[in-house]
């Protein structure tokens, strides 16, 4: 098929990697760097070109079995995000899929914004706003 004759492989993307702060054409020319083609899900979760697909991206969606279902040659599940809470380990473990997220990606970013906070209610910087 298509995908064969490509010679690249397939990553599904169940919302943005980056929650919108990269267009999805960046992302998909990221990806397309290095021979792999990005399929996006639709609103109510449909594929467009979907059958060939072995890495799901998601961030916060839920991932089941009802969803590993429709994609056969997955093998890789990617959570965007520290958690993964919302994706169904035994499903993936049953159909032989890994599952891989990025802890402590925004470790350094929490840190600065909890003592951004602290340094606001010190000064009373929200009360000098009104």
């Amino acid at each position: 098929g298509e995908v064969e004759e490509m010679g690249c492989s397939i990553i599904a993307m169940l919302e943005s990697p980056s929650e919108d702060a990269m267009p999805r054409k960046a992302v998909e020319e990221m990806f397309n760097s290095h021979e792999l083609k990005v399929v996006w899900a639709n609103e109510d979760h449909s594929w467009n070109d979907f059958q060939h697909a072995t890495v799901l991206v998601t961030v916060k969606r839920r991932v089941d079995d009802a969803l590993l279902a429709t994609l056969p040659r997955l093998r890789l599940v990617a959570v965007a995000f520290t958690g993964y809470d919302h994706v169904d380990l035994e499903a993936c473990k049953k159909r032989g899929v890994a599952v891989a997220n990025v802890p402590g990606y925004s470790t350094d970013g929490a840190a600065e914004l909890c003592f951004g906070l602290i340094f606001s209610l010190l000064r009373h910087i929200p009360m000098a706003h009104q």
